[in-house]
């Protein structure tokens, strides 16, 4: 079994809680990363562990932290080491239990690229 389906199964192990006003939530996201530029472009499955605080009816606050796995497109491998960020998420609620979401923040992310002339990490 890889290392990236054993983080999966550990996150996806635990079910998501919904917080009230100025409480803490936290959740679990599987996705994909994209990167592309001439040449070579990839699509990288994640999992995202998030933990929100929610201020007040309108505003949370959230961080996230993920791990990738790789993939490999014209002989250059690509991996998501760790990917984390954090974000503010403004919402609006049209009808009970749907809202419209914005968010911002800020993210950074470890990578590792291999190709026959070597590695590189940013």
């Amino acid at each position: 079994m890889s290392r990236f389906a054993i983080v999966c199964a550990l996150f996806l192990a635990a079910s998501p809680v919904m917080a009230e006003q100025n409480e803490l939530s936290w959740g679990v996201m599987v996705g994909s990363s994209n990167y592309s530029q001439p040449g070579f472009s990839f699509d990288i499955p994640t999992v995202t562990g998030r933990l929100s605080y929610n201020v007040n009816h309108f505003v949370d606050v959230e961080a996230r932290l993920a791990y990738g796995d790789s993939a490999s497109n014209n002989n250059v491998s690509m991996g998501i080491n760790w990917l984390t960020g954090v974000y503010a998420k403004a919402r609006w609620e049209v009808m009970e239990r749907l809202y419209v979401t914005a968010i911002g923040g800020y993210t950074v992310a470890d990578t590792t690229a291999k190709q026959a002339t070597g590695k590189f990490s940013e």
